[in-house]
């Protein structure tokens, strides 16, 4: 099972916690295709890989047809408990998959069934709502000879019997998911057949410090299950730092848990081992681990209690101020730490590169934007801001903070200004493919010198003067994506061109090398056809 192994989000709410809102409504689908209530009809529709000849596309759909009219057959009852002990219990789906249930180690597992022999596997499952992706039916094509490779197929070599299986496994899973009894399966018969105590899922479900994802996978359930003194503590006494926990259970060896006795003072002493203060502690008990969703949301492979120490670090380095609006987080901590897409990883001490008065007076005027509902925009102000205090070669104080965030402005924008004109740097121009067009509300500007390179480069805060001279030698071309009418840069594009003159997406970045907002990449796709359309010399 090396294919989604973390199941994938599963939306709406368990039988038996209907009062638990999870997420805000969902606006409705634009487009609801019909229910399927006979796979095997529907399966006849479906359009094997392309890359098949017909004879192997025919045989790849009558297996299909196969395995449908097999599900068909047993969805009617697709689950079966057996039940060894009073304390464990299986649950068996479709003959290929099983759950356990140990309710006296607390513990959930789930594993295959191939040819009656269980095969035990180590991966992540959802609880709420299992059968969140097509792998389970893996084992069912091996049992049923549809795809294995053990036995050898006449019609499918080696190489690509794993692909068909894929697709087999794949189809039929979106056809069961249109099928009412299969998602009646889904939501109500294996929730109820795990026999999980209501108030274990409940609190489990409080305590997930990434909600995003799955609604609730299995380790959080052991987890939460195995401590479950120290969770029911924390739920009576400060249901807010349940995450906290949970992330803290993370970090222990396999098996240990909690102490029971004072498991907020575990935290506690947690937070003071890394050299946090007793002002920190009291902050994260005022305002709880809500201050953690976004470093959390944006770190997930991390861990979760190391994301949350180093963050609180970087508050405390502020002087603990108000919690800081979300855009504000994200481009602070994106702009300071390593970054892969979406995903950044926190550094230790990594707020140490900003002046601390910049800093603290920044996110307070974060704060004053956000009471006023002007926060839109200051993310990119507060970084610009930033990064200036790090060449400013005498420390900030206070007088300049009574000065108001203002004079912080002007000063970074004055350095700019500066830094664009004293730059040492042979002038360049070359020509671009493109010229300046309009796409909507933007403007696409094609960077045509060393000192427009530049300029973008200092105004987005990433590193675009390292391709001066690709760009001189026509190798690599960049275009700014900019507000029509305001001028307002939006984001950059960068084209790699081979031999032949081929493009290639090179790169597609916003403020700080963070993901672009609104249509730049929609900008970038359109570019890109242009550019092929272009014949150049």
């Amino acid at each position: 099972m090396s294919r989604d192994d973390l199941i994938d989000m599963s939306k709406g709410r368990t039988p038996w916690r209907r009062h638990f809102q999870l997420r805000s409504k969902q606006t409705p689908k634009e487009f609801e295709p019909e229910p399927v209530s006979t796979l095997s009809f529907a399966a006849r529709t479906a359009e094997p890989p392309t890359y098949l000849p017909d004879w192997q596309r025919q045989e790849a759909l009558r297996r299909l047809v196969v395995l449908c009219e097999w599900l068909d057959e047993r969805l009617d009852r697709p689950a079966h408990t057996y039940t060894k002990r009073k304390d464990y219990r299986q649950v068996h789906v479709f003959g290929g998959l099983y759950y356990s249930i140990n309710y006296q180690d607390r513990h959930m597992a789930a594993g295959t069934l191939v040819d009656g022999q269980q095969t035990h596997t180590d991966v992540l499952f959802e609880v709420g709502r299992p059968l969140t992706s097509s792998v389970w039916l893996l084992p069912i094509l091996k049992n049923l000879n549809l795809a294995s490779s053990v036995q050898g197929d006449i019609f499918f070599d080696a190489s690509m019997i794993a692909d068909i299986g894929w697709w087999l496994a794949d189809t039929a899973y979106r056809l069961l998911l249109r099928n009412p009894e299969f998602q009646e399966l889904r939501r109500i018969t294996l929730p109820r057949l795990f026999k999980l105590p209501k108030d274990i899922y409940s609190i489990a479900l409080a305590s997930r410090p990434r909600p995003i994802g799955p609604l609730i996978d299995s380790r959080t359930v052991n987890d939460v299950w195995k401590n479950e003194k120290a969770f029911r503590q924390v739920a009576r006494e400060n249901p807010h730092l349940l995450p906290l926990l949970r992330a803290f259970i993370e970090q222990i060896p396999a098996g240990k848990t909690v102490p029971t006795k004072d498991p907020i003072m575990t935290l506690k002493n947690k937070f003071r081992e890394s050299g946090l203060s007793e002002a920190s502690w009291r902050y994260v008990a005022r305002h709880g681990a809500r201050i953690f969703r976004v470093p959390w949301e944006i770190s997930k492979g991390q861990p979760p209690l190391e994301v949350a120490i180093r963050y609180l670090e970087a508050l405390q380095f502020a002087d603990l101020p108000p919690p800081p609006p979300p855009s504000v987080v994200k481009a602070f901590l994106h702009g300071y730490n390593n970054h892969r897409d979406h995903d950044a990883r926190i550094a230790e001490h990594f707020q140490c590169k900003v002046d601390p008065v910049v800093l603290r007076a920044g996110l307070q005027e974060a704060d004053r934007r956000r009471r006023d509902s002007l926060v839109e925009g200051f993310a990119e102000e507060f970084l610009g801001v930033c990064w200036w205090s790090e060449g400013v070669p005498y420390l900030l104080d206070d007088n300049q903070a009574k000065a108001g965030w203002q004079w912080f402005v002007r000063r970074w924008q004055e350095e700019e200004a500066a830094q664009l004109l004293i730059e040492d740097v042979e002038p360049l121009q070359w020509l671009t493919r493109v010229e300046e067009y309009q796409l909507g509300q933007l403007a696409v500007v094609p960077i045509n010198s060393s000192e427009e390179l530049i300029r973008e480069s200092v105004a987005m805060r990433n590193c675009l003067q390292t391709y001066l001279d690709d760009c001189a030698r026509g190798d690599f071309e960049v275009y700014s994506v900019r507000d029509r009418r305001t001028g307002k840069r939006k984001g950059c594009i960068g084209f790699r061109f081979d031999s032949d003159g081929i493009p290639t997406i090179a790169d597609i970045k916003g403020f700080a090398n963070t993901p672009p907002k609104g249509a730049v990449q929609q900008v970038a796709y359109d570019l890109f056809v242009k550019l092929q359309d272009v014949e150049w010399s």
